[in-house]
C-alpha cells in the first residue's frame, strides 16, 4: 500500500522544502520507489525550487545538513548510505530549460559538509542564484558593467582576507593568493578617492557579483557617480573625474570605489 504521506514528502521536496528530509530519509528506498511510482509521471525538479532552497540557505532558514541531505536525494535518486548493494534511482528530472544550471547548484549542495570544500559561501550562492537567472537588482535602470579585467591572472587561489586601505588619495585593495606553490601578495591601487563603500558577503545581491566574481568591473551611468558629481562644491564643478569600480571577492565581499582611475599592484612574493 502506498503511503501517501510520503507522497506529500516527495513532493513537498521537489518544490523546494528541505525540511521534508528528515522524515523521508526514515524511509525505506522501497516506500519511496512506490510513492514516486503513484504520482503516475517523472519527479521533475524545477528552476523555481531550486532557487528557494538556495535563498533559504543564505537567510539562514534552511540548515545546511537538511540542504545537504535534499541535494543527495535530489542528485542521486536515492537516501546515500542507506541501502546494501545495486539500487534502483527515483526517476528524477531537471527543468529542461535550466538544466545544466539545476545540475551545477545541487551537485555544489550536496557537497556541503565534505572534509574539502564541504562550506559552501554566500558567495557560492549568489552565484548559483545568477545561474539560475536570478539577477537581483541594479545600482539603477540604465546601469551596466564593464569588465575591465581579472584581480590575479590565473592559476592562482586566495588564501588570506583582503584588506582595504585609504590613508587619504589613493586607495589599495591587496591579497594575498597561492601561485605555482608560493604565496604572493597584489591587487589593486585606486587614484584620486572620493567615495567608497563595502557589502559583506551576506548582504551582497546578485548583481554585485554577476560579471564582477574576483574581476573588476566598471559600473557605467552610475547613479551613485551622479550623487557624487551633484554634492560637488560649484567652485569646484568639473574639477573631479569620477569613475564606480566594483569587484566583488569570495570570502570577502563586494568593494565599490568612486575614483579617477585603476591600476593593478605589482604581484611581490612572500618570503
Amino acid at each position: 500500500m502506498v503511503d501517501r504521506k510520503l507522497v506529500g514528502l516527495l513532493v513537498r521536496a521537489l518544490s523546494g522544502d528541505p525540511e521534508a528530509m528528515a522524515k523521508i530519509v526514515r524511509a525505506d528506498h522501497p516506500s519511496l520507489l512506490e510513492a514516486q511510482r503513484s504520482v503516475g509521471q517523472p519527479l521533475v525538479l524545477k528552476r523555481t525550487a531550486t532557487v528557494a532552497v538556495l535563498r533559504g540557505l543564505l537567510d539562514n532558514r534552511f540548515p545546511p545538513a537538511d540542504v545537504q541531505s535534499w541535494a543527495s536525494l535530489l542528485r542521486r535518486g536515492y537516501v546515500a548510505n542507506r541501502e546494501a548493494g545495486p539500487i534502483e534511482p527515483l526517476e528524477i528530472e531537471f527543468e529542461y530549460a535550466w538544466e545544466d544550471a539545476i545540475s551545477e547548484a545541487i551537485s555544489r549542495l550536496d557537497e556541503i559538509g565534505d572534509a574539502i570544500d564541504g562550506e559552501v559561501t554566500s558567495g557560492e550562492v549568489l552565484y548559483l542564484l545568477q545561474l539560475l537567472g536570478e539577477s537581483g537588482t541594479t545600482v539603477n535602470s540604465t546601469a551596466f558593467k564593464r569588465v575591465i579585467g581579472p584581480l590575479s591572472t590565473p592559476p592562482s587561489a586566495y588564501t588570506e582576507d583582503t584588506v582595504f586601505t585609504h590613508p587619504g588619495g589613493d586607495a589599495e585593495l591587496r591579497c594575498t593568493y597561492e601561485r605555482d606553490g608560493a604565496l604572493v601578495t597584489g591587487g589593486l591601487r585606486f587614484r584620486r578617492v572620493r567615495a567608497y563603500q563595502f557589502r559583506g558577503e551576506g548582504h551582497c545581491t546578485p548583481w554585485h557579483i554577476e560579471d564582477a566574481y574576483d574581476t573588476l568591473v566598471e559600473v557605467e551611468q552610475s547613479d551613485w557617480v551622479g550623487e557624487l558629481l551633484a554634492a560637488e562644491p560649484s567652485e569646484t564643478g568639473g574639477h573631479w573625474k569620477i569613475r564606480h569600480f566594483l569587484i566583488f571577492i569570495d570570502g570577502a565581499g563586494a568593494y565599490e570605489v568612486a575614483a579617477e582611475g585603476v591600476e593593478w599592484l605589482p604581484e611581490e612574493a612572500i618570503s
